[in-house]
């Protein structure tokens, strides 16, 4: 063998050895591989929004029904989740109501009342993580559930402030009651809805200031996609609807609904025909809102409900029945203000 062929394969050997050494410091220190880009989801559709929200949450039983009627949608593919507009107040009890006090009141009021004791307060906690872990939406309706009407920037940051120090410093208020942790943080609260509907300029400054990302104190006609301020900070409306034979323009709102029907007054029995009319009555008039959107521009359809068994739970019955016969349709998505708020920054608001 002459030097040449020597000096190639000696070459050549080195090569393989150079190659087998890189693949063994491979091995031992890897390149990270880049993490895929997460493409935005293209939508070929609108959906159909339906959000069903719930002003106070107060009773804890409700709460419980309210989430068995979930697992029952669940099961039958019909997902929906919810959006609770709750009152801090009912995180105090009468031993800790003094630590609240609402602009222009004494210490210790609210309009609203307080948790009975510290059991209901561990099962409110509980049936609000219950809630919170299975998608549904958490944000203020203040704590004492007083007209801010007249309140200027100030006073509605107190209020807000106090809404805070109270849902998010149960430790600090309880600290030897041993109770659950709520399962909340502050930046899960995006949105907000005023106590009667009643807002002043205060009320928009003070959220704007404290960045919250949807306000729904107003009224339209729910025909109307929700607009962005001037700050940036999207305004949605609830919906009118047409209710009864008179065609009645009443508010989507069970409380509206129950003044309209009976003067807000408990008068009306379950297996009376005046029953089954506020019934079909009510149900229609949500399905006909429904329906006006779901085959035109597909605003969102906003219905909004108290934790109450008015006229004997009509008003609730016609909740779950007409969740039974929209939520699970085609390119509809029962849930939170919160997820409608992101589709709307994702995708925008649809034109014409």
């Amino acid at each position: 063998m002459d030097m040449s062929t020597r000096q190639l394969i000696n070459f050549f050997i080195l090569c393989v050895a150079l190659l087998a050494f890189a693949s063994v410091l491979t091995l031992l220190n890897p390149v990270p591989t880049p993490s895929p880009v997460q493409e935005k989801i293209i939508l070929d559709y609108v959906p159909q929004f339906v959000l069903i929200s719930f002003d106070g949450s107060r009773s804890v039983d409700l709460w419980r029904d309210l989430r068995s009627f979930k697992e029952e949608m669940n099961k039958e593919k019909r997902l929906l989740n919810f959006t609770h507009f709750v009152n801090a107040a009912f995180f105090l009890t009468h031993d800790t109501k003094k630590a609240y006090k609402a602009p222009g009141k004494e210490e210790g009021r609210s309009n609203v009342g307080f948790s009975e004791d510290l059991e209901h307060l561990r099962h409110r906690i509980e049936e609000v993580n219950l809630a919170v872990a299975d998608g549904d939406e958490i944000a203020p309706h203040t704590v004492g559930h007083f007209s801010g009407r007249y309140w200027s920037k100030d006073e509605w940051n107190t209020e807000l402030d106090s809404f805070d120090k109270i849902l998010f410093g149960l430790a600090e208020l309880y600290p030897s009651a041993n109770l659950p942790k709520l399962n909340l943080s502050r930046s899960d609260i995006v949105g907000f809805r005023a106590p009667y509907l009643d807002t002043s300029p205060g009320l928009y400054e003070s959220l704007h200031e404290k960045r919250f990302l949807y306000d729904t104190s107003e009224i339209a006609s729910g025909k109307d996609w929700p607009k962005r301020d001037e700050a940036g900070m999207w305004r949605i409306p609830l919906g009118t609807m047409n209710l009864g034979s008179a065609k009645s323009r009443v508010l989507a709102m069970d409380y509206n609904v129950y003044m309209h029907d009976s003067h807000a007054e408990d008068r009306i029995k379950k297996g009376t025909p005046e029953w089954e009319r506020v019934y079909s009555d009510t149900l229609t008039a949500f399905l006909d809102y429904f329906n006006q959107n779901y085959t035109g521009n597909r605003a969102p359809v906003l219905i909004g409900y108290h934790f109450g068994s008015w006229n004997d739970g009509v008003y609730w019955t016609v909740m779950k029945d007409f969740a039974r016969q929209v939520c699970g349709q085609p390119q509809v998505r029962c849930g939170t203000f919160k997820e409608l708020v992101k589709y709307m920054e994702e995708y925008g608001v649809p034109q014409g």
